[in-house]
C-alpha cells in the first residue's frame, strides 16, 4: 500500500503544477500587482489554478511533454505570468 500511495503521488506531480505551487505563483502574482498598483479584484486562486493547468496542458501537447513551470514578471509596469519549458 505504501508503495501505491508513493507511486500515486509521484504521478500527480508528474500531471502538472500541485496546489502548493499554484498558491506560490498566485501570492506572487498578487504581490507583484499591487507593487504596480494594479487592481487584483478579479484574480481569484481557483480561476488562476484552472487557467495553468490549461495552459499546462497545451503547452505539454506543443512542447512533447516536457516539464511546465511559471514565473511572474512585470512588463511595461504590468504583472504577468509567464511559462518556463523545461
Amino acid at each position: 500500500a505504501l508503495r501505491d500511495s508513493a507511486a500515486n503521488r509521484a504521478a500527480k506531480r508528474d500531471e502538472g503544477l500541485g496546489e502548493s505551487r499554484v498558491r506560490q505563483i498566485y501570492n506572487e502574482l498578487i504581490d507583484a500587482k499591487r507593487k504596480a498598483n494594479e487592481s487584483t479584484a478579479s484574480i481569484t486562486f481557483d480561476k488562476l489554478n484552472d487557467s495553468l493547468k490549461k495552459q499546462v496542458d497545451k503547452l505539454k501537447k506543443e512542447h512533447n511533454d516536457r516539464r511546465i513551470d511559471f514565473t511572474v514578471v512585470t512588463k511595461d509596469g504590468k504583472a504577468m505570468i509567464k511559462p518556463i519549458i523545461k
